[in-house]
């Protein structure tokens, strides 16, 4: 499993100029296995590498992946050592060891998500045993989140998640942020929207990273569809 130092990426490099630490991010193949909790912007590869989009909105990090060689390689290399790692009875003590010494804000997931529970549950043990790091993630995986949280009653303080709309799971969205004070971020079509809907728009990731409650919003961007933009006023929900 290889972190990636968030120099490379303009948005995470911002959050090291702001907030003056080392910022790194873990990344799995966008679309398909990876995001099972996708709706609108659910997307696949097909077997010649060709963006299936199955959504109305094309996944902008599945665009990346399905045109770069390296970039495929470093995200499906993480899936399969990730993978490996889950089997042992060890994986929270084999997955930190993965996570460079030197970070001090992980944002993780920056491009896949929760696949399953049971990697949920055991990322939440992985932030458990660094305390001295702060991790943050967007998230579509709604449903495992709700169950940990009604079986444990909390995240670690030193963890924050923005559930993203857009996924399998919405409804429960405003349970958690009501319940649980969890951050939420929507997709829009413009800083116009974002503002019509209360929500605040994140440039350099800090709401999501270390705001508490946060209402964030991200413009869609990316290839679209023919005349996406001139036919949609609102994001489609």
């Amino acid at each position: 499993m290889r972190l990636v130092r968030g120099t490379n990426n303009k948005k995470l490099k911002k959050l090291e100029e702001v907030t003056g630490q080392k910022v790194y991010s873990f990344s799995l193949p966008p679309g398909g296995k990876c995001c099972p909790n996708s709706r609108v912007c659910k997307c696949r590869l097909n077997r010649k590498g060709h963006v299936i989009q199955e959504g109305p909105i094309r996944c902008y990090a599945i665009s990346i992946y399905s045109r770069y060689n390296g970039v495929r390689a470093l995200y499906n290399g993480n899936l399969k050592s990730l993978k490996r790692k889950l089997k042992s009875p060890n994986a929270v003590k084999l997955i930190s060891r993965c996570i460079p010494s030197d970070a001090e804000i992980i944002r993780w997931n920056a491009n896949g998500d929760f696949f399953s529970y049971s990697y949920f549950c055991t990322f939440v043990e992985v932030v458990k045993v660094r305390p001295w790091q702060h991790f943050y993630c967007h998230s579509k995986a709604v449903k495992f989140i709700s169950q940990y949280l009604k079986k444990n009653g909390g995240l670690p303080p030193n963890l924050s998640i923005s559930l993203s709309y857009g996924g399998t799971h919405d409804k429960l969205i405003p349970s958690l942020v009501n319940d649980y004070g969890m951050k939420f971020s929507q997709i829009v079509m413009d800083e116009e929207e974002g503002k019509t809907k209360g929500l605040k728009m994140d440039a350099n990731d800090s709401k999501a990273a270390l705001s508490p409650q946060s209402r964030i919003f991200h413009r869609v961007h990316g290839i679209q569809q023919k005349d996406f933009y001139r036919e949609n006023k609102t994001c489609p929900k």
